[in-house]
């Protein structure tokens, strides 16, 4: 199932990996979709649509987090293989599935204190507040099946595999299919736990594939524990750090910017909370394809790079670029033209929300292209392992959004629509400036710096 990128057309190795690169992300956001729909069938969903719409915030810092853990080992493991360094690549992986374990006490030990402040800083009413904060601490709990799972799915793309990811991710949502209408609504004796069952069923379901991924990666021979004692090879540690580091702060910064959108949306109640976060579930379909194509942009701008290839690697990404934007403008034509069914499917019958709903879908449709440049160009840097310009614009206007929401919120009284226009907004701004950014190839320097110093160790 390997692929070697460095050789071949783009287009060939685009059409055999993105069906898998598609299917893995669309796999991720299922998970989401069937949280939503069964949460939705409860008998009062509002609370728990709203606890869900905080938590799934929450969540998406666990992914930023993980994103620390697959950026980094993508970016060392793929030019390790394009380099022809395979002993190399085992131990990097090897020690990515160590600084996950790592991660995930440092998630614990500063999660849970926060998880209040969270909730809070949402000003959810006082049930939803509680289900959050339940639904928060299962997640915090659980978090090593994002990490371990990241892990996993990184070394199999760096290897130009996309394929077992997404078998491995369908074998636990098949299993979440089972689980998550036993632990939300109950059935005979087992009592149904609404959001907080969803959670369990999440956690348990993708640690499994965390998992049946190692022992396959283990089998395969991608992955090497020995020696022991170059486990700890400090400077791999801190070479994780300098490219996952900014990758993930700019992903913390989206996160807690979409709280503080969450907290504008709080006074017009449960209804606006809940379109939006069933609106961001929808858009999820969307973004699971882009983020399929941005991640074989990685994969190929990592091996690129390490075989001596930067020109090949970037007209493979801008190629990417090109692919990825087609897809958002299909993704554009659904939002606006089946809004209604797709508002059905979440949440039958409240007409309220649906109303806050209809909105949402038609303005985010206009950042749809622009969102598709930000996302694989951030992925492409990733695989180059310089992640730092992406991290500026991402934090700089993601940050942007809050008082910008403010403004047309409540100076302009635009009301729950300022918020939506302000997400549109900044998405354009952040597209526009990650392709300027990236076209100046600052990146091939950078990357070609951190293969010499891989390629002096060991």
């Amino acid at each position: 199932m390997e692929r070697d990128l460095t050789q071949g057309r783009f287009g060939a190795h685009m059409r055999a990996l993105l069906p898998g690169a598609v299917g893995l992300q669309i796999l991720f956001a299922l998970f989401e979709v069937v949280d939503a729909f069964w949460v939705g069938r409860l008998a009062q969903p509002g609370p728990e649509l709203a606890a869900l719409a905080v938590g799934t915030y929450g969540l998406w810092c666990l992914f930023s987090l993980e994103h620390m853990v697959v950026t980094a080992v993508l970016a060392v493991v793929s030019q390790s293989v394009g380099a022809g360094m395979e002993d190399r690549a085992r131990r990097a992986a090897a020690r990515g599935f160590v600084f996950a374990v790592l991660l995930w006490g440092v998630a614990l030990v500063v999660g849970l204190p926060l998880r209040d402040l969270v909730v809070a800083w949402t000003r959810v009413e006082p049930g939803a507040a509680q289900l959050s904060r339940d639904y928060l601490g299962v997640l915090l709990g659980g978090a090593l099946s994002i990490f371990g799972f990241g892990t996993v799915d990184a070394v199999f793309r760096a290897r130009g595999d996309t394929k077992s990811p997404v078998f491995l991710l369908a074998g636990a949502l098949l299993l979440n299919l089972a689980l998550d209408p036993l632990l939300v609504l109950g059935w005979g004796p087992v009592a149904g736990h609404g959001v907080v069952g969803a959670a369990w069923a999440t956690v348990a379901c993708r640690m499994a594939a965390v998992l049946a991924g190692l022992l396959l990666l283990v089998r395969r021979g991608h992955v090497s524990f020995r020696p022991w004692g170059r486990m700890l090879l400090r400077s791999e540690y801190v070479r994780f750090l300098k490219i996952g580091a900014p990758a993930a702060g700019g992903g913390l910064l989206y996160c807690l910017t979409f709280l503080g959108l969450a907290s504008f949306l709080a006074p017009f109640g449960d209804e606006a909370l809940g379109a939006f976060a069933i609106g961001q579930k929808i858009e999820s379909i969307s973004w699971a394809s882009l983020v399929g194509v941005a991640t074989v942009a990685a994969a190929w701008v990592g091996q690129n790079l390490g075989a001596g290839h930067p020109m090949r690697a970037r007209r493979g990404a801008w190629l990417a670029v090109g692919l990825g934007s087609a897809l958002a403008l299909m993704a554009s034509g659904v939002f606006v033209f089946f809004r209604e069914p797709l508002l059905q499917f979440f949440a039958p019958g409240q007409e309220v929300l649906h109303g806050y709903g209809r909105t949402y879908l038609v303005i985010v449709a206009l950042s749809q292209v622009p969102l598709a440049v930000e996302i694989v160009l951030y992925e492409a840097f990733g695989g180059a392992g310089d992640t730092l310009p992406p991290m500026w614009i991402i934090s700089v206007f993601t940050l942007a959004r809050l008082p910008l929401a403010w403004w047309l919120c409540d100076g302009l009284g635009w009301g729950a629509e300022g918020v939506f226009w302000s997400v549109t907004i900044t998405t354009t701004v952040k597209g526009a400036l990650m392709a300027w950014s990236f076209s100046r190839d600052r990146w091939i320097a950078r990357g070609r710096g951190m293969l010499a110093s891989i390629a002096g160790e060991e």
